[in-house]
């Protein structure tokens, strides 16, 4: 790992409820010494860890706080809340209408990840509302969603490629936006989530006093690892939820490996909790017998020098895909994820040469 920056350490020290002990400590020793916080504000929003952020410097270091960064973070705290309160309603609105038509809808990350986490919608940032229905149902969840006049499909269309885990978007009036899946992972990818069976489970939780689905801890962590994993956990946020998670709840680890075998993801969980012990000082108790397959050791340097490092921004095309190679637990998986990068550049470049329409069908 690199060396931090004393504006990375505060971030990541103020990155979650629940930690080590003495954070509040040295979180005002590093406030008192001296902060760019322009720097600090633009991490934070940039991981997306803002309204934590605000939270926890409120506790710990409120008094040596320059007034304009109080201001600020006071401010992105409120907006934060009154955006994901909007998002709140509209989740609850759209999951009635569709289980009154016994469609079952499990809700993924968004409002029902920040309550499950902190109990607070306000304390984690999220951009849509994000909804899994069993692939069966899935024409009748979209058409129900479309014919709502309220919600209004992002890209003119209902449907997008079948290839894409994101099958529908749509918007409301109030500028939410809600994803339709009936899938978690890529076609190409080797995971074997059974993402037709989760919605119609029959496990329960509150969502402001309305009844949702919900699904183990245990399942969440594999699934919320497999997400964070994918995109190399350029932004933070995804890494501190799980932290969350695995301080504040009681997970059966035996439990949680034994999925991420089942559904071939032991290189996402196990960088997972690599990266979540060395730079949020969070450790799983895992059973003896669990071993840490040989790749993850160099995904995890990889993850932390990105993050020790930056740049602040969304990794491109070409090394994300070599990313989702190295990411599969088999050689099989490997090498079809592989082809099928090769196949989409050279779709790509026969349509920069001959236009669009010669590969449409392929």
């Amino acid at each position: 790992m690199h060396s931090r920056t004393k504006e990375l350490e505060l971030l990541l020290l103020c990155s979650t409820l629940h930690g080590p002990a003495g954070r509040a400590g040295r979180v005002r020793e590093l406030a008192r010494a001296g902060l760019d916080w322009t720097q600090v504000l633009e991490l934070a929003e940039w991981h997306r860890l803002t309204p934590m952020l605000a939270h926890n410097v409120r506790r710990w270091c409120d008094a040596e706080l320059e007034p304009w960064v109080r201001a600020s973070l006071e401010e992105a705290y409120r907006a934060n809340s009154l955006r994901n309160l909007r998002a709140t309603g509209e989740l609850l609105r759209v999951l009635e209408l569709l289980e009154s038509r016994g469609i079952p809808c499990l809700p993924f990350k968004g409002p029902a990840l920040a309550m499950k986490l902190y109990g607070d919608v306000g304390l984690r940032q999220f951009r849509d509302v994000d909804l899994l229905v069993p692939d069966e149902r899935y024409d009748a969840a979209q058409a129900l969603l479309a014919a709502a006049s309220s919600l209004k499909p992002v890209h003119g269309r209902g449907r997008r490629s079948t290839q894409h885990e994101i099958e529908c978007e749509l918007r409301s009036a109030h500028g939410v936006t809600v994803e339709l899946h009936c899938a978690l992972h890529y076609r190409y990818e080797g995971f074997f989530i059974p993402a037709r069976e989760l919605p119609g489970r029959g496990h329960w939780t509150e969502l402001c006093g309305k009844p949702v689905r919900d699904l183990p801890d245990e399942e969440w962590f594999v699934l919320l690892s497999i997400h964070g994993a994918r995109h190399g956990y350029y932004r933070l946020h995804w890494l501190t939820g799980l932290a969350e998670l695995a301080a504040n709840r009681q997970l059966d680890w035996q439990r949680v490996i034994d999925l991420s075998a089942e559904w071939r993801a032991r290189r996402c969980l196990h960088l997972t909790l690599t990266v979540m012990a060395e730079l949020l000082e969070v450790h799983a108790d895992l059973p003896p017998n669990s071993r840490e397959p040989a790749a993850v050791s160099r995904l995890a340097k990889a993850v932390g020098s990105r993050i020790e490092t930056g740049p602040l921004r969304v990794p491109g095309e070409r090394v994300g895909h070599q990313w989702g190679v190295r990411l599969q637990d088999t050689l099989a998986d490997r090498t079809r994820y592989a082809a099928w990068g090769a196949a989409g550049v050279a779709r790509r470049t026969v349509r920069q040469a001959f236009g669009a329409r010669v590969v449409k069908g392929a």
